[in-house]
């Protein structure tokens, strides 16, 4: 596999992890839970997720998680310009070295 069919299976490999993300948004949006009264109301999932995303051990899992494709692709090899514009694309701009 040559580095730009990798890059691009990794894209391809992001790609199905964010369309995985929101059919699951739209799953926990279209079901309901009956409350005591009978009436359906949606689960509060949004809220909860800002809440839990604040927490200090989930703000260091996800930086972490975060971190490590940027720590593969620190050395400046060529191959590794491919993988940066992967992650200029997903993640965060990270700046461009000429040679």
């Amino acid at each position: 596999m040559t580095d730009k069919e990798m890059a691009l299976a990794l894209g391809q490999y992001i790609n199905s992890l964010l369309q995985k993300i929101s059919g699951l948004e739209g799953i926990f949006a279209e079901y309901r839970i009956t409350d005591h009264e009978g009436h359906r109301i949606e689960i509060p999932w949004r809220e909860d997720l800002k809440r839990i995303s604040q927490e200090p051990s989930f703000r260091q899992l996800s930086d972490a998680q975060s971190d490590a494709p940027l720590l593969a692709i620190s050395d400046e090899t060529e191959a590794s310009a491919l993988i940066r514009a992967l992650c200029r694309n997903y993640f965060v701009s990270i700046p461009i070295q000429s040679k």
